[in-house]
């Protein structure tokens, strides 16, 4: 199947137009995004059977359902409070991603390239250029429709301390939190790194976290699930300088035994990178 994007007006602002932007891969799965507050609203990928699912909170694509969205931005933290309901600009659309760009009151330009890939990996990189002196702090951000999930750790530290002295112990899935306090995931590692999956209890469906920042978590809240990103402290940047971060969350229906693999299991990104 081709890849194809589809682009589709949906109203006019003070601040500009409004899109909504489909982009699919060659396996027909498909991520639906909007322009206002760079907001991802549909991932939707094949089941087992054949069928489709959303896996993220899904929206009706009209102006007050489009305003009213408290969920779906690919910039949590503090930059979000500035940008979520901003109008951003699309400066570049191909088949496979799309850029959007704004600027905050504080005169820092942001920018969200957005990369939806064979094998159902979505890839968000963002790049951060503050007019004057900064300390930015970045969070990359999923959030899901609400599902029952399960958590495995696949960094070394849970909440400072061994990963292997915790629930995650070999792997092991335990349910997750329901509730704003997370078990946050470490890893120094400044490369691009696994930091978490989560499993559908109901299905075989695996959300995997890769991510180039030290610390992730996963909670549900208000019906969500949120998978984000982050640094313990912002970083400073300097003025025109540039930050960036990346994020790739995998999607995957797991339908092997894995009584074997619990122990030892194959990543899903071997051979992406």
């Amino acid at each position: 199947m081709t890849e194809s994007i589809r682009k589709t007006h949906l109203f006019d602002s003070a601040e500009g137009s409004v899109y909504s932007i489909r982009l699919t891969n060659n396996t027909g799965d498909y991520i639906d995004l909007t322009n206002y507050g760079a907001r991802l609203f549909g991932v939707h990928v094949h089941t087992p059977g054949d069928g489709m699912e959303n896996v993220a909170p899904a929206c009706e694509q009209e102006e007050a359902a489009i305003r009213a969205l408290s969920s779906g931005c690919l910039l949590g933290g503090p930059l979000a409070g500035e940008l979520s309901d901003k109008v951003w600009d699309i400066v570049d659309l191909d088949q496979t991603s799309i850029m959007f760009t704004a600027q905050t009151a504080s005169r820092i330009k942001v920018g969200l390239r957005v990369t939806w890939v064979n094998l159902n990996r979505l890839i968000l990189d963002i790049f951060t250029t503050p007019e004057g002196d900064a300390d930015i702090a970045l969070q990359p951000r999923l959030d899901l429709a609400s599902r029952v999930y399960e958590i495995a750790c696949f960094c070394p530290k849970v909440n400072g301390g061994s990963a292997a002295d915790s629930a995650y112990a070999d792997m092991a899935f335990r349910s997750m939190k329901c509730e704003a306090e997370a078990d946050v995931f470490s890893d120094g590692n400044d490369a691009i790194k696994p930091m978490l999956e989560i499993k559908d209890t109901a299905s075989s469906l695996r959300i995997s976290f890769y991510s180039t920042q030290h610390e992730a978590k996963a909670w549900t809240d208000a019906g969500l699930v949120s998978m984000i990103s982050f640094d313990a402290q912002p970083i400073r940047v300097q003025a025109s300088a540039t930050l960036t971060e990346r994020a790739i969350w995998g999607f995957d229906h797991i339908t092997a035994n894995l009584a074997s693999d619990e122990n030892d299991p194959e990543s899903p990104f071997l051979g992406f990178f």
